[in-house]
C-alpha cells in the first residue's frame, strides 16, 4: 500500500530551510518567582510558528498551538530548569532555557463574605485550617469585571485540576499531612485572581472497586459536544488515562497541517494527485467545525497524506488517538489510514493503523510492522463504512524504550483487543504527530472524508 516512514524524510527536508528563535519574557533567568509561575514567551521563525511547549525539569507542563505563551505554571519550591520550545510549519525546532528558584505561594485568609462582591475567588470548601479526609471536596467560585473563562486548583504549588468555568466543584486525592491549596481564576480580559488556604489531610479514603458498565450502542447518535465517561473494560482492558494525562483537543481545527501525495505511495514515491483540505466546515459536522479532506486520483491506487506536528513529548509512553469520520461515497476508498508518530532522538515508534477496505478476503484492520516495514493484518474485520454516518474510532497504544504495542481500538462502540508488539526503529528527531491518509482504488474515483473532534491524549 505504502511506506509510513516517508513522513520522516518530508519533515527532515522541510526543517533544513527554517530559522527560528524563542524569547522568554517572564520569568527572568535567575529570578525567584512565587508559585504558580507566570510564564510569558514568544517564538519567531522563517515559517509560521505552529506549536510551543513549556518544560519544567524536562517534563512537559503546558502546550499551545500558537506562537505565543502566556500562562501560569505551578511548581514546587526550589530550583528548576525552565525550557520553552517551538516548532514551525516546516518542522524547525527552537528553544530557550533558564534556571529559576521558586518560592511557595503565601496562604491568604479566606475573603470575608460580602453581600455584593465585585471580584475575587471564594473557596467555600474546605475551610481554611480545616482537617479533611482524602479525597478533599474543593468548592470555589470566581467573580471578575469581565467574564471568568478558566479556573485552576493548585496543591502545594502543583496544578491538579482545571476547568473552563467560573466555578469549581471537584474531589481531589491528597496524601495525609499539611497542604496549601490555591484556587486561581482568569477572565476574558486576562485578569488573574486567586485565593489560598492551608488544610490538614487526615487519611486517604480507600479506592472503590469499579463496576463495569454496558458498552455504548454500536451506532450511537453523536451529540454536539459528547463527553464520554470512560468505564472499566474486561481483561486485558484498555487503559484509562490518569488524572495527569495531557489531551490536545480539536486538532482538526488547528492550523499548520502538512500534506503530500507522492510521499504517501509505496516506497514514498507514489503518483501525484490533486488533493485539498478545508477546515471549519459547518455541515456535516458534530461541533460546527469539521475538516474536509479530498483526493482526485491521477493514477490507480493514488494516495494522499495529511499530518499535524504537535511538538515533542519524549516522556509519554501511552497514546490515545480519538476521532470521528464521515464519508458520502465510501465505495471509492481503497483504505483509510489513522496514524500517530513519536520519536525521542533515539528511537521512532510508528503507530500506523488502517481500515483496509478492499481486499480479496474482505476488509480488515491492519497495523504497521515497524522494524519489518510492512502492513500486518490483525484478523479483525473492517467492512466498508456506512455512507452519510459519523463513525467513532479510538486507538490506544503504549511503548517501551525499544518496542511499541497496539493495545486495541473501539470502533462505533465495539472494542477489539489487538495486543501486538513490534520493535521500533532508530531516529535522530524529537516529535509527536498524528496523521490521516486516504487511498483511492483501481477505478481512480475521487472522494472526500470529513474528520471532526480529533484529539490525542498522552501520559
Amino acid at each position: 500500500m505504502k511506506n509510513v516512514v516517508r513522513l520522516l524524510c518530508v519533515i527532515t527536508s522541510l526543517a533544513a530551510i527554517s530559522s527560528a528563535g524563542v524569547t522568554i519574557s517572564s520569568p527572568a533567568n535567575g529570578s525567584a518567582p512565587e508559585s504558580p509561575v507566570h510564564v510569558v514567551a514568544s517564538a519567531t521563525s522563517t515559517h509560521p510558528v505552529t506549536f510551543m511547549r513549556v518544560y519544567v525539569d524536562n517534563v512537559s507542563v503546558y502546550a499551545t498551538a500558537a506562537g505565543k505563551i502566556d500562562t501560569s505554571v505551578g511548581m514546587s519550591t526550589g530550583k528548576h530548569s525552565l525550557v520553552v520550545q517551538s516548532w514551525d510549519s516546516a518542522g524547525a525546532v527552537a528553544k530557550t532555557a533558564e534556571t529559576i528558584s521558586v518560592t511557595a505561594p503565601t496562604p491568604t485568609p479566606t475573603p470575608t463574605p460580602s453581600p455584593t462582591p465585585t471580584s475575587g475567588v471564594t473557596i467555600s470548601s474546605p475551610a481554611n485550617g480545616a482537617t479533611s479526609s482524602s479525597p478533599v471536596h474543593v468548592v470555589a467560585s470566581a467573580l471578575s469585571a469581565a467574564p471568568v473563562t478558566f479556573m485552576r486548583v493548585y496543591v502545594d504549588g502543583l496544578s491538579v485540576f482545571g476547568i473552563a468555568s467560573s466555578k469549581v466543584d471537584a474531589s481531589l486525592a491528597m496524601a495525609a499531612g499539611k497542604h496549601n491549596i490555591v484556587v486561581q481564576s482568569w477572565d476574558s480580559a486576562g485578569t488573574v485572581l486567586k485565593s489560598a488556604i492551608a488544610i490538614t489531610v487526615s487519611s486517604s479514603a480507600p479506592t472503590p472497586t469499579p463496576t463495569p458498565t454496558p458498552k455504548p450502542s454500536p451506532t450511537p447518535t453523536p451529540t454536539p459536544n459528547p463527553s464520554p465517561t470512560p468505564s472499566p473494560s474486561p481483561t486485558p482492558g484498555l487503559p484509562v488515562p490518569p488524572a495527569n494525562a495531557v489531551t490536545i483537543n480539536n486538532i482538526d481545527q488547528i492550523t499548520g497541517w502538512q500534506s503530500c501525495t507522492a510521499c504517501a505511495g509505496a516506497g514514498g514515491a507514489g503518483p501525484v494527485s490533486k488533493i485539498s483540505m478545508t477546515q471549519n466546515i459547518a455541515s456535516p459536522s458534530l461541533d460546527g467545525k469539521s475538516t474536509m479532506f479530498a483526493i482526485t486520483p491521477s493514477s490507480p491506487y493514488s494516495d494522499a497524506l495529511w499530518w499535524k506536528q504537535l511538538g515533542a513529548e519524549n516522556a509519554a509512553t501511552n497514546l490515545k488517538y480519538d476521532l470521528y469520520f464521515y464519508l458520502t461515497n465510501p465505495q471509492a476508498a481503497q483504505a483509510l489510514e489513522f496514524d500517530a508518530n513519536q520519536a525521542n532522538g533515539k528511537m521512532r515508534w510508528i503507530y500506523g493503523t488502517q481500515c483496509n477496505i478492499k481486499t480479496a478476503n474482505g476488509g480488515h484492520w491492519d497495523v504497521w510492522g515497524n522494524a519489518q516495514g510492512n502492513w500486518l493484518s490483525t484478523g479483525i474485520p473492517c467492512s466498508m463504512p456506512t455512507a452519510f454516518t459519523w463513525h467513532h474510532l479510538t486507538w490506544e497504544f503504549k511503548r517501551t524504550a525499544t518496542t511499541l504495542t497496539f493495545i486495541g481500538f473501539t470502533y462505533d462502540g465495539v472494542t477489539h483487543y489487538v495486543n501486538k508488539t513490534y520493535t521500533g526503529r532508530p531516529s535522530s528527531v524529537d516529535e509527536l504527530n498524528i496523521a490521516f491518509q486516504m487511498d483511492a482504488g483501481k477505478l481512480m474515483q475521487g472522494y472526500s472524508s470529513w474528520l471532526d473532534k480529533i484529539s490525542l491524549t498522552y501520559w
